[in-house]
């Protein structure tokens, strides 16, 4: 798959985490920093996103909030940070499709 075919995939799966994301009853939007990243990495490609969610109006900030769309990202082929070792934290507002080897 090209680049820009896995964009287009890509693209078609974000849609359909957010609508969702809504039916779970999550506002969600673009993380402030997931638009912003250095060349060579999944967000700079176009195949990464990070997502802030809230509910109630209240901001998520554990990846429990996110386990849910987590898991429903990776039955649509997507990689989701809350899985990625290495941080304590973790990257649970990390949404992404593999390419070249890279999550």
């Amino acid at each position: 798959m090209t680049l820009h075919e896995s964009r287009c995939q890509f693209t078609h799966m974000l849609a359909l985490l957010i609508l969702k994301a809504q039916e779970l009853g999550y506002e969600i939007c673009i993380g402030k920093d997931g638009m912003y990243h250095m060349p060579g990495s999944l967000h700079y490609e176009g195949l990464a996103a990070d997502f802030d969610l809230y509910k109630n109006g209240e901001y998520i900030t554990d990846s429990t909030g996110h386990q849910e769309l987590g898991q429903f990202w990776i039955s649509l082929g997507g990689s989701w940070g809350g899985y990625f070792k290495g941080s304590s934290k973790g990257d649970f507002n990390h949404y992404s499709m593999s390419w070249n080897g890279k999550k």
